[in-house]
């Protein structure tokens, strides 16, 4: 089950001497993860989730392999 995000799920961390927020439970670089404001980085992140959970996008989101193409 794919978890949502609350704006008070996400963690700062320091990434070059800038503050970011990160889901710690997401290991993934995706939509929303990591977010300069967590409430507009939450929004993102459902918005993502839900599309994945519904089959729209896979694991890869926007970079998903196609396994149709032709190499012709």
């Amino acid at each position: 089950m794919q978890r949502l995000a609350k704006p008070s799920d996400y963690v700062r961390q320091e990434v070059l001497g800038r503050a970011t927020f990160v889901l710690p439970w997401e290991p993934r670089l995706c939509p929303g993860n990591p977010a300069d404001d967590p409430e507009i980085g939450a929004q993102l992140y459902n918005e993502f989730a839900c599309a994945a959970a519904k089959g729209v996008i896979g694991v890869w989101g926007a970079m998903e392999p196609k396994t149709n193409v032709s190499t012709n």
